[in-house]
């Protein structure tokens, strides 16, 4: 909840949605997963982490360009050469998660 206030305070409109994915960057787990594991114990490794992607949003720098990821509905685009997250890489530079082709 800290980072949800910080980032408020700096007049990030998405603050809630964007600690909740750069926690998740700095634990290698998605949104889902943080939920699901809602009382897990974070390392302090892993609190570093957080608070350096927290740092880096909080100078305004996007969070495609953190997360290494980008959403456009129904689509999601990873690029492993701008990624911060460690165990979220695709296999390749860039992969393309949709079913809008087979339709």
């Amino acid at each position: 909840m800290q980072g949800v206030r910080r980032l408020l305070g700096a007049g990030i409109d998405s603050a809630r949605l964007d600690a909740e994915l750069l926690l998740g960057c700095a634990l290698g787990m998605s949104r889902e997963e943080l939920m699901i594991a809602a009382t897990r114990k974070v390392s302090v490794a892993e609190s570093d982490r957080y608070e350096d992607l927290l740092r880096r949003r909080l100078n305004r720098e996007p969070l495609a360009y953190i997360t290494g990821q980008q959403e456009f509905f129904p689509s999601v685009f990873w690029s492993a050469a701008m990624s911060s997250c460690r165990g979220q890489k695709p296999r390749h530079w860039w992969s393309v998660r949709s079913n809008i082709w087979q339709r």
